[in-house]
């Protein structure tokens, strides 16, 4: 079943961009990029969710796990490297910006700040991960993580006759107990639900910072486009979110 969204194009040049100062159309352009980015793959973290099988699919399960887990921690790591471009333009950002924006927005770089900064004894999780687990693999992580492991916990690996269907379990297994091991949680479900409540509450924040403050660049600096934004607007079709599915196991694309 597919659906209709109006979309409302705010059309301009380079030649537009071209007279803003280089440090604020830098920043645009990068913050603007992050929110595709978070978007892209938020949304995939729940097609992947809910494209999970019935709970008797053990081994479909396991693979839609693991799936799901990479683009948790890629969502980890886009996370930081969004915070480092907010700090690196923090202080024209609350001097010549945050006034002018929205207060869902002030209130939302507020909620990431103290996040990404925090208070002596409390620790940012989604830091750890990318750290650890996402964007660098550390040895000392693996080790704590299969300390973790029981000497009877089922572990294994599944091969098929394609690279693309062969699936190596146990690291995915070893996955949860880093996590695990980085967030101090009881057991590897507790992590997860930890990581995922995290990376959700600031792919929501930065979205609605980075939103509210394109709202005052497009005001500053292409005033002259946005005024005809209500005109320019277009309805398309889009699939239910439903009907869209993304497992590992698959038939694989013909090369």
């Amino acid at each position: 079943m597919s659906h209709k969204i109006t979309l409302h194009t705010l059309p301009y040049y380079k030649a537009d961009l071209d007279p803003v100062p280089a440090r604020d159309r830098s920043f645009f352009l990068l913050v603007t990029g992050l929110a595709n980015e978070l978007q892209m793959l938020n949304r995939t973290l729940a097609v992947i969710v809910g494209s999970l099988p019935d709970e008797d699919c053990r081994i479909a399960n396991q693979g839609s796990s693991a799936y799901g887990m990479l683009i948790a921690r890629l969502l980890a790591g886009r996370l930081c490297e969004g915070w480092k471009i907010l700090s690196h333009f923090s202080k024209p950002l609350k001097a010549e910006y945050e006034p002018e924006m929205e207060p869902e927005g002030r209130r939302a770089l507020q909620e990431i700040r103290a996040y990404f900064n925090p208070k002596r004894g409390q620790e940012c999780l989604i830091w750890k991960v990318r750290d650890h687990i996402a964007f660098h693999s550390l040895s000392e992580t693996v080790e704590a993580a299969y300390a973790l492991f029981e000497p009877t916990d089922d572990l294994g690996d599944y091969l098929a006759p394609t690279f693309g269907n062969t699936l190596y379990y146990t690291t995915e297994l070893l996955q949860y107990r880093a996590l695990q091991h980085l967030s101090g949680a009881d057991d590897h479900t507790a992590a997860l639900d930890r990581l995922i409540t995290d990376t959700q509450r600031m792919t929501s924040a930065f979205n609605t910072a980075i939103y509210a403050f394109a709202g005052v660049f497009f005001k500053r600096f292409l005033p002259i486009p946005l005024s005809n934004l209500m005109a320019e607007a277009e309805t398309i079709d889009v699939p239910s979110f439903e009907d869209q599915c993304l497992t590992f196991f698959s038939e694989l694309p013909v090369s």
